[in-house]
């Protein structure tokens, strides 16, 4: 009841331990009879030669012969026996590989040798034909190796390829992805830009006077449609959005409203400066200057910019001595005429009074209160003037302690800008083109838009804008 009960698996795998067992027997006992057959042959030629009915010449042949024979048997038996033994028992070594491949499995190295045995015995030992018939089974087996070999490099070039080829789809995948997020970016740009051009357009329109805030308010309509335009673009394809979109700006630039204040800015002021500065690199600069400059100090540039009122608050004390005092003086031709004894004399006090007085705010009545000879003879208005042009001289002292040396290069300097500002501030029409300027920046300023920034592109678009139509 025991045995009955004893698991199939476990069965089996007895049965399966039992084959290297039955198949070494096999293979003894073929051995054995081989042997066997061996012996009675060695003693049938033994018999043979001891047989006394043969001649002298025919034994003597037959003992040399049999001297040379290994084992005394003729030449090819023991390599005959031995391949018999080697070839059976890789063939029951096969078998039982083929009977239970998932334990047992036939040598790698036994394939070698079998190769060997049957090659070098049929080789040596079988007529010509058998001869052939082994070399073409040698060439058969070497071209099959040839064609396996091929067939594997054939194989692992395909898979190369393969991989190559995924490898080179993942890169234009990687690629289009880079490609749509570079011009996703770009389009949110110009969005951007367009966005903020409606914003600055619909507020400057609303602040700027006359005929031209109601064109600028024309223009902002038309920003605003092209905007709607090129969020539509972002629907299709984006490498083709970017050239689309970027056409559409291109059209539209002469109506951005920063382009379009930079443009008649550039048109009113150029006839009155006559050539001496580009009238857009003086509008850059100036809104490049204020860009960069502190608080205090861009106060004191937009007093001096729009011509404001001063007041005591623009002046610090600290920023005057005597020598400063008397450099100030020497541009304000009536106040030098007026201190002229003073200063000959070496009294450089004097000299910081006065400008300490012209800087008080009062209209210069306390400098004439306490210096009424040096200013007699003079009427009430040029005294005012004389004041003011002191004034104006102190504030560029300061303004240029407070500006970087290289900071008005691109027109020549700081006392040429200031210079032509002055000259903007004597026509009507130039100075409203530079209050209109400075109140675009004002606005750029409560929109968080870099008015330096607005101002070098819409200068770049104008200069695009008159190259092509120019040409």
């Amino acid at each position: 009841m025991q045995a009955d009960t004893v698991p199939a698996t476990t069965h089996l795998t007895f049965v399966q331990t039992l084959y290297p067992f039955v198949c070494l027997a096999i293979v003894i006992a073929f051995t054995a009879v081989l042997l066997v057959y061996v012996w009675g042959l060695r003693n049938q030629i033994s018999r043979a030669i001891a047989n006394t009915q043969l001649g002298d010449n025919t034994r003597s042949t037959l003992l040399n012969g049999y001297s040379d024979w290994p084992l005394g048997l003729p030449r090819g038996t023991v390599r005959a026996v031995l391949a018999l033994v080697i070839v059976f028992g890789s063939v029951a070594l096969l078998a039982i590989s083929m009977s239970v491949p998932e334990i047992y499995k036939f040598p790698d190295a036994m394939v070698g040798i079998l190769g060997a045995i049957l090659g070098f015995y049929f080789g040596k030992s079988g007529n010509s034909t058998d001869g052939q018939a082994v070399a073409a089974v040698q060439a058969a087996n070497a071209d099959a190796r040839d064609a396996i070999q091929q067939a594997n490099a054939a194989q692992a070039q395909t898979q190369n390829a393969q991989t190559e080829a995924a490898a080179a789809k993942q890169a234009v995948e990687d690629a289009k992805v880079k490609h749509d997020t570079l011009a996703g970016n770009r389009l949110d740009d110009i969005t951007g830009d367009l966005q903020t051009a409606v914003s600055v357009g619909q507020s400057l329109s609303k602040v700027l006077p006359g005929k031209f805030g109601q064109s600028l308010a024309t223009a902002t309509e038309a920003v605003s449609n092209t905007l709607t335009t090129v969020t539509d673009l972002r629907k299709g394809d984006l490498a083709g959005a970017i050239q689309q979109a970027t056409n559409v700006v291109n059209q539209v630039a002469p109506n951005l409203p920063v382009v379009s204040v930079l443009a008649k800015a550039a048109a009113a002021i150029g006839p009155v400066l006559g050539g001496s500065i580009p009238p857009v690199a003086l509008i850059t600069t100036i809104v490049s200057i204020g860009s960069k400059l502190g608080s205090v100090a861009y106060s004191h540039w937009v007093a001096r910019i729009m011509d404001m009122p001063y007041t005591p608050e623009q002046f610090s004390p600290k920023l005057f001595d005597s020598n400063a005092a008397v450099a100030v003086i020497t541009q304000v031709p009536t106040v030098l005429k007026a201190l002229r004894p003073q200063l000959a004399a070496g009294d450089r006090g004097a000299a910081l009074d006065v400008v300490q007085l012209a800087l008080a705010g009062d209209s210069g009545d306390e400098l004439v209160k306490k210096y009424p000879q040096a200013f007699a003879g003079l009427a009430q208005p040029s005294i005012e003037a004389a004041v003011r042009d002191l004034q104006k001289a102190a504030l560029d002292f300061v303004i240029g302690s407070e500006l970087p040396p290289d900071a008005a290069k691109d027109v020549g300097g700081l006392t040429p800008l200031l210079k032509a500002v002055d000259q903007i501030r004597g026509n009507p029409d130039a100075s409203a083109a530079l209050d209109m300027v400075m109140t675009t920046v004002k606005t750029l300023d409560g929109a968080q838009k870099h008015p330096e920034v607005e101002f070098n592109k819409a200068a770049a678009l104008l200069a695009q804008s008159n190259t092509a139509a120019a040409a």
